[in-house]
C-alpha cells in the first residue's frame, strides 16, 4: 500500500468532461447533466468551487461548463424563435423549467412576497397600538396602489432598472 493515497477517486477525465459538455450544450439542465455524465451534483459543485480557488484544471473545466450552458440556452432560444409561428411549446417549456432562474415565471416570488407581507401585517396588528397599525396599513395600501415614481413596494426609491 506504500505510495497509494486514500480518499475518493478523482473522476474528472476528458471523457467525462466531453459527455457533460455534450449534454449541457444540448440544453440539458445541470441537475440532470451531471448525473447523466457520471458525477454527482456535489462533486460538480466541488470542482466549480476549486475553480473559484484558482486550481488550473478546474478553472478550465468551469470555463467549459459555463460556455456549454450558454450554448445550450442559446440553442433553445433559437428553437423557440424558429418555431414561434408553429409550435414553440416544447423548447419554451425546457427554458421555463430547466433554466427557470432566467426564463421561469416570476409570479411564484411575487406570491411568496405577498404572503409574507400578509403575515407581517397580521403580526403588526397584534403587536402595535390600533392607531399605529392603521398608519402602517394605510402606508401599505398606498404602496400597493402603485404611487407614481415609487420603486419596489412603495419605498420611494427608484426601481433600479
Amino acid at each position: 500500500m506504500a505510495g497509494k493515497t486514500r480518499g475518493p477517486k478523482f473522476k474528472l477525465d476528458r471523457a467525462l468532461e466531453a459527455r457533460l459538455i455534450q449534454l449541457l450544450e444540448a440544453g440539458v439542465p445541470s441537475s440532470v447533466a451531471y448525473p447523466g455524465a457520471g458525477i454527482s451534483r456535489e462533486t460538480a459543485s466541488d470542482y466549480r468551487r476549486r475553480a473559484r480557488l484558482g486550481e488550473p484544471r478546474f478553472v478550465e473545466f468551469d470555463e467549459k461548463i459555463r460556455a456549454a450552458i450558454a450554448k445550450g440556452r442559446v440553442g433553445l432560444l433559437l428553437q423557440v424563435r424558429k418555431h414561434g409561428n408553429k409550435d414553440f411549446r416544447a423548447p419554451a417549456w425546457i427554458l421555463n423549467n430547466a433554466h427557470s432562474e432566467e426564463f421561469g415565471p416570476k409570479s411564484k416570488v411575487e406570491i411568496s412576497l405577498e404572503q409574507e407581507a400578509q403575515k407581517l401585517l397580521g403580526v403588526a396588528k397584534k403587536a402595535l397600538p390600533p392607531s399605529e397599525y392603521a398608519k402602517l396599513l394605510q402606508a401599505y395600501i398606498a404602496s400597493q396602489q402603485g404611487n407614481a415614481g415609487d420603486g419596489p413596494a412603495g419605498t420611494g426609491e427608484p426601481d433600479g432598472e
